[in-house]
């Protein structure tokens, strides 16, 4: 892996990852959304376009936008900037998501469920008559797909931009995955999926070979093996940001063509009236908690005071039923009022001028409250509006708590890890137990670390140790262990990094004499390549290092000699004091760490207005979106909307930290590792 530095790397790398997450979760929405019987594409893809243009031929970010707007869905609030990420893939390069662009982007990818695609496109020949609108369990299923879409968009915008501070671009990245000796007419040939796998899966390491399946499938669903420069740089570059409707053609001829007189004298004044808007946005007497990025014309009316020399909107603007009342506009207005991405007739939403200086009149394309009327001016109040204007629901004080003491758990534990390099893989769990055990009682205690360290003159506090012993306790989640008493595994949980394998076995298993003898099978056996069974050689391997597997008769070089742990077994048990005191420094870091975390677990305890209990339920729904467990995308997720960036170690180490040997999180595992001690 050449012609990247290490930074570099790290964030390509971090961005390819993303893209495989993300992926993994699209195809699942995907499958869900195909297994629903009612779900014909064709017909879907029709009734998604606005009523006007429904004999058009494509969609445009603004059709999926307005059938958004529409649905009791979370994304009824999305921005057009989200939309168009989400569709930009499927796109051609005017915008326009063709019926083609269409499949491609919600049929399943993945070659193991091709039966469900042949299903579904078998469903749509087969139809007798064509839906007149969307089944309420397809528009439930298909927003779903959009929400995962949205979110790996929104954790790609931040990967993106990471990368192209680091000076990266599909050029690089091309020459990164290019064999060496290459000519330079090789450069610009498609990329080989096979070439990007033995990179990222055999020779780093980074992706599992799920994750890089994924990636191939995200960047060329039609033909994973290849990856072209213009595919490779759809991805890398992502889509333009729009300032205005994502419409197809960029003149502004095309750009109203298919608009009626209604449509585009709203849109003609509404320009032309722009920047009087603006301006008087920015005067004091008028709402500025205004998103940048809502999409719908603004119409600011002043409170009842003297001296307004504000410009008003047109009055068509405010209502377009008081445009010229002829029988065409008129037949035209109702039968394009809600179809489009032009609102229809305004919802105003007032504040009242006693409590505020402010007032605004909000056109939306959807009624924002069931009864503006009883908008008044408690603080309710006002924080449904700002949420409505925003698009988004903002986070309560204290769920962003919850969030802050996550990010510090995963900060932390990262400096752990870091620590724990120090220590030489070639050092034995139980030579580190027996230093740690000075009268062999079969197990450590706070008093046995601290008399430890106080060997090396560590002014590591007893309190820290405590809590120390306490966190690792907590985290190997045995519940043979005594309290105060650290196990052979529990301690393993100190010393080996988070990734290795050693970490695993002693997280999974039900005793010190279990994880001994696996952690001694994996170190002193090789896999066989056939069936995975541990092997080791009878005999001495020089002149003829081939053996056959017992199980399934494969065979392959095995160099390790049955007797081998036993000669080494001594040697594995003394720990030199040199490593002695790599282990203090581990020990002495990791304690202030577990100080640091049950500190932060008693300051949530802390909080005002409601009990722990209800402050983390209240938390976690928010991460798992009101479902029972959440997964690595909802975490992602959770910490993007909240404007803290973790970078991908933080996040490995914090999901081990809260489920290290399952794929989601649920409730107790998530207040376990967030509420105080109780003695």
């Amino acid at each position: 892996m050449e012609g990247l530095d290490r930074l570099q790397q790290t964030a390509l790398v971090a961005l390819f990852r993303a893209v495989a997450d993300g992926e993994v979760s699209s195809e699942r929405a995907r499958c869900q959304l195909c297994e629903t019987p009612n779900f014909q594409p064709y017909d879907t893809f029709m009734n998604l376009q606005s009523a006007h243009r429904s004999q058009r031929g494509w969609l445009t970010a603004a059709d999926v936008h307005s059938w958004l707007a529409e649905q009791p869905h979370t994304l009824a609030g999305l921005s057009l900037d989200d939309v168009v990420a989400v569709i930009f893939p499927g796109c051609n390069i005017h915008g326009e998501l063709r019926y083609e662009g269409f499949l491609r982007m919600v049929l399943p990818r993945d070659p193991s469920v091709a039966w469900l695609r042949d299903v579904v496109l078998r469903r749509g020949q087969q139809r007798n008559e064509p839906q007149s609108q969307i089944p309420p369990e397809v528009s439930y299923r298909l927003a779903q797909f959009l929400e995962c879409e949205v979110d790996v968009s929104r954790h790609l915008r931040y990967q993106r931009k990471n990368l192209k501070d680091q000076g990266v671009d599909a050029i690089m990245v091309q020459r990164f995955f290019t064999e060496p000796g290459s000519t330079r007419s090789m450069l610009h040939a498609p990329l080989s999926g096979h070439s990007m796998y033995r990179n990222l899966v055999e020779r780093a390491g980074e992706l599992t070979p799920s994750q890089c399946d994924a990636l191939l499938r995200r960047i060329n669903p039609d033909n994973p093996a290849l990856v072209s420069m213009e595919e490779l740089t759809k991805m890398l570059s992502g889509p333009i940001t729009m300032k205005s409707s994502f419409s197809p053609r960029s003149s502004a001829a095309n750009q109203y063509r298919d608009l009626s007189p209604v449509h585009v004298r709203v849109l003609m004044d509404y320009e032309r009236n722009k920047l009087n808007v603006s301006q008087s946005l920015r005067d004091s007497r008028y709402c500025l908690d205004v998103d940048r990025d809502w999409r719908f014309p603004l119409a600011a009316r002043s409170c009842q005071s003297s001296n307004v020399g504000a410009r008003p909107l047109p009055a068509h603007i405010y209502s377009p039923d008081s445009l010229p009342a002829t029988p065409s506009r008129r037949s035209q207005l109702s039968a394009y009022g809600r179809a489009s991405s032009i609102p229809s007739p305004t919802k105003a939403v007032t504040v009242s001028p006693v409590s505020s200086p402010k007032s605004v009149l909000l056109a939306s394309n959807r009624d924002l409250f069931s009864s503006p009327q009883a908008v008044g001016s408690t603080a309710a109040s006002r924080l449904e509006l700002a949420r409505a204007m925003d698009g988004q629901e903002r986070l309560q004080p204290d769920i962003h708590v919850v969030l802050q003491l996550m990010k510090h758990q995963a900060e932390l534990d990262v400096k752990v890890e870091d620590a724990k390099m120090g220590l030489p893989a070639t050092m034995s769990l139980e030579g580190f137990f027996r230093t740690l055990d000075h009268f062999d009682k079969g197990y450590v205690t706070d008093t046995s670390l601290w008399r430890f360290t106080q060997d090396f003159g560590a002014p590591t506090p007893f309190g820290s140790l405590c809590s120390l012993v306490h966190e690792l306790q907590l985290r190997s989640r045995s519940k043979s262990a005594c309290a105060g008493h650290l196990t052979m595994c529990s301690l393993g949980l100190l010393v080996f990094p988070m990734h290795s394998k050693e970490f695993e076995i002693v997280m999974r298993a039900g005793s010190d004499q279990e994880a001994l003898s696996e952690i001694h099978v994996h170190k002193f056996s090789e896999p066989c390549p056939g069936c995975s069974v541990r092997v080791q050689r009878d005999g001495d391997s020089t002149g003829c290092p081939s053996v056959t597997c017992p199980v399934c008769n494969t065979s392959f070089q095995c160099h390790i000699v049955m007797g081998d742990g036993d000669i080494r077994q001594w040697e594995e048990h003394r720990v030199p004091h040199s490593v002695q005191y790599q282990l203090h420094r581990l020990i002495d870091i990791a304690a202030v760490a577990a100080d640091e975390l049950e500190r932060g677990r008693k300051q949530l305890s802390f909080l005002p207005k409601q009990n722990l209990m209800s402050t983390l339920s209240a938390a976690f729904a928010h991460i798992a979106n009101d479902r029972s467990s959440f997964v690595m995308t909802d975490l992602r997720r959770a910490f993007l909307n909240a404007e803290m960036v973790l970078s991908e170690p933080e996040l490995a180490a914090l999901w081990r930290r809260y489920q290290p040997l399952h794929s989601e999180v649920n409730f107790s595992a998530f207040v376990a590792q967030l509420k105080p001690r109780t003695s």
